[in-house]
This record gives structure tokens, C-alpha cells and sequence, in this order.
């Protein structure tokens, strides 16, 4: 659950300063705030893996009078956050479905690629241009659709990319071959699957290099990987959107074709002469 209220905005603007225990514990806060709303301060600490103290330090780092302090500022984002998801819903009954989706979906656009910046552009166009490294492609049954098109496309133009799916067991077993500074791409709307976390952390100890792809940058799956990207995932109705990223994904198809040209120019032709080659397409009318 994204919520995005006062306590999340204290955490962003703090973000940078806070220590690695803080940030655990703002990665909860961020995260999983009904169990901060509803928990107790050991009840956090123990699922940070600290002690209540570092609790109640990052809550008065943060500006708030301690524990109770805090967890009072997130039952008030809490209660606007589900009071606003009800409105959504409410709004399809008295507006127009059409213009009310629209209007959703050109904001998650819009956050999405404000957010984006050049610099992590270059940088994430850099890694998959070094064909050197392959390419695994993680995603989260509700971003798999996005992944699942957006592996196709990069296969086309690199080899080596792979989309891992099925069983747990299954995946593993992709990273017999997997060397280090292979990249991991992983994709997750909050609250992350926990197999999801289970395969990231498992790419990150044996050196893969990770980039996530999350609606929230205090996110624990955020924080763990190397490189971060916004998508922004609002939802028109009760459901997460995927427009935003599949927004994202288009940039970074559009841009890798554009820098890595003479390569995905020739791959792209092999690709048509094959598919010509197996009548895999229908004919011009």
C-alpha cells in the first residue's frame, strides 16, 4: 500500500540523512504503514531488526513527538489515503468513467517521466547496451504483462534477456550461468510479493547488478537495488494502472534502439527475414 501523506513526504525529504537502521525502519513506515498505525513500537523494531529506541529516534528525527507521535501521523494519512481510494470509486458512479480514466492515466504519464531523469537514463541505456552482460527481467504478477512485452521487444534487439517466471525452484535455476554485473530488471507495484524479495535478494548476493522499478522510491525493493525508477501506478478505479510503466518501458526501448542502432537495425532485419522465411505474418493486401 502506497501512501502517500505527510509522513511519507517527512521521509523523502529526509531521506538522504537518515542510517542505514533508519532507513529499514522507514522502509516499514513506507511500505507497511497499517502495521505502524496498528503495531506497537517493538513490534516495528523487531520487524526492522532493531530496538525500540531507533524507533522512536527516527520518528523525532522526522519531527514527530515519539512513537505515538508518528504512529497518530500515519492513521491520518492512512484514513485520507483509503477515503481517497472510496472517492475514486464513487467518482465512476456520478463522472464519466471515460474522461475520469483519461485524466488518471495522463497523470501517471506525466509523474512517471517528470520523475525520470537523464542521468539514470544514460545510465540504465549504458548497462543494457553492454552486451556483455545478459539481461533477466523480474516482475511481479501484476507488472508481467508490461515485463512480458517489454522482454519480446529488448530480445529482438540484444540477445541474451531473460524473463523469469514460473516456480521459485524454476527461476533459480537461472542463475546457474548468471556472473556478476548481469543485470537484474525487476518490476513491482507495493505491497511487494514476497517471492518477489526472495529472488532480488538472491541476484543482489551473488553480484547481479539491480535495477528496480517500483511506485514508491522509500520502497524496500527501492533501496536494495542500485538503480531506481519511478512508475507512477494510480489507480482510475480499485486496481493499480500500469500505464506509467508501460510509459517508462517505451523510453527505454526507444532509447536503447536509438543508441545501440546499427546493432538493433541488423537484428531487426534477421527477425523479418525469418519471420518471412516461416509465412509467420499475415500477407500484404
Amino acid at each position: 500500500m502506497v501512501v502517500t501523506g505527510k509522513v511519507f513526504a517527512s521521509l523523502k525529504k529526509s531521506y538522504e540523512k537518515l542510517t542505514a537502521t533508519d532507513k529499514r525502519i522507514a522502509a516499514i513506515l513506507s511500505e507497511t504503514p497499517e502495521f505502524v498505525a496498528f503495531g506497537t513500537v517493538a513490534d516495528v523494531a523487531a520487524k526492522a531488526e532493531t530496538s525500540g529506541p531507533s524507533v522512536v529516534r527516527l520518528a523525532e528525527k522526522l519531527g514527530y513527538s515519539g512513537f505515538s507521535g508518528i504512529q497518530s501521523a500515519v492513521r491520518d494519512d492512512l484514513s485520507q489515503y483509503l477515503s481517497s481510494s472510496l472517492n475514486r470509486i464513487e467518482q465512476n458512479k456520478s463522472n464519466s468513467v471515460i474522461e475520469h480514466t483519461k485524466a488518471v492515466e495522463l497523470h501517471n504519464v506525466e509523474a512517471t517521466l517528470a520523475k525520470l531523469s537523464e542521468a539514470n537514463l544514460r545510465s540504465v541505456i549504458t548497462l543494457l547496451s553492454d552486451l556483455s552482460r545478459s539481461v533477466f527481467i523480474l516482475a511481479s504478477d501484476q507488472c508481467l504483462g508490461a515485463a512480458q512485452t517489454f522482454r519480446d521487444l529488448l530480445h529482438i534487439a540484444r540477445s541474451g534477456t531473460y524473463l523469469l517466471q514460473g516456480s521459485e525452484h524454476r527461476i533459480s535455476s537461472y542463475f546457474v550461468e548468471a556472473k556478476p554485473n548481469d543485470i537484474l530488471l525487476c518490476m513491482d507495484f507495493e505491497r511487494h510479493e514476497n517471492w518477489v524479495m526472495r529472488i532480488h535478494e538472491k541476484a543482489v548476493s551473488r553480484g547481479l547488478y539491480t535495477v528496480a522499478i517500483t511506485n514508491n522510491p522509500l520502497s524496500s525493493l527501492s533501496i536494495q537495488s542500485q538503480l531506481h525508477f519511478f512508475a507512477s501506478a494510480t489507480a482510475p478505479g480499485p486496481f493499480n494502472s500500469n500505464t506509467g510503466l508501460n510509459a517508462l518501458l517505451n523510453v527505454l526501448i526507444t532509447e536503447f534502439a536509438k543508441q545501440s542502432k546499427d546493432t538493433v537495425s541488423k537484428r531487426i532485419v534477421n527477425v523479418h527475414k525469418q519471420w518471412k522465411e516461416d509465412t509467420a505474418l499475415e500477407a500484404n493486401k
